[in-house]
């Protein structure tokens, strides 16, 4: 970032499709390790928000997968 390499985007995007999406892949790998694997989404989230979805997915990826893997 600090050398302006990463180039982020500005665009809308549903941040309830982005978990939904992300979250079948992920309940597999917890279920392939024995474990168990919850979510949910306060109603109070927007159904719409600006910015880059491919980076929340990339973050919300590596912190689920960290979680997952130190079990």
């Amino acid at each position: 970032i600090e050398k302006g390499e990463l180039k982020l985007t500005s665009e809308e995007f549903s941040p309830t499709e982005v978990v939904d999406n992300l979250i079948k892949s992920v309940k597999e790998q917890a279920k392939n390790k024995g474990l168990a694997f919850e979510h949910s989404i306060d109603s109070s989230t927007p159904s719409i928000l600006i910015g880059d979805s491919e980076r929340v997915v990339q973050i919300l990826n590596n912190v689920l997968g960290n979680a997952i893997n130190s079990n």
